[in-house]
């Protein structure tokens, strides 16, 4: 079944959806590949490559705004110094 989907792998691939091509090929493996319905199976393939980016934007973005490693506290943040946080903000992030 793997050799079916060889182009849709190649074109997701070329397309830089490399998560996608091998979330498929994964899939069509499995044997329970046949029971998929369409939507279903687009689905899942889409819903791995939207949680490998998510993942990949969250790591970017904490590396970019120095979190990793750091002993900051959302508890911690302070209105001053030209610095003015909304309490809803912080809350929801606390969450």
């Amino acid at each position: 079944m793997a050799k079916n989907t060889k182009d849709i792998e190649n074109m997701l691939d070329y397309l830089k959806l490399e998560v996608m091509g091998k979330s498929l090929n994964k899939k069509v493996r499995l044997p329970e590949y046949s029971a998929y319905r369409p939507t279903q199976l687009l689905r899942e393939i889409v819903s791995d490559e939207y949680e490998h980016r998510h993942n990949a934007d969250v790591q970017r973005s904490l590396t970019l705004a120095k979190l990793k490693g750091s002993d900051a506290q959302v508890e911690n943040l302070k209105t001053g110094n030209g610095r003015l946080y909304h309490d809803h903000s912080i809350a929801q992030l606390s969450t």
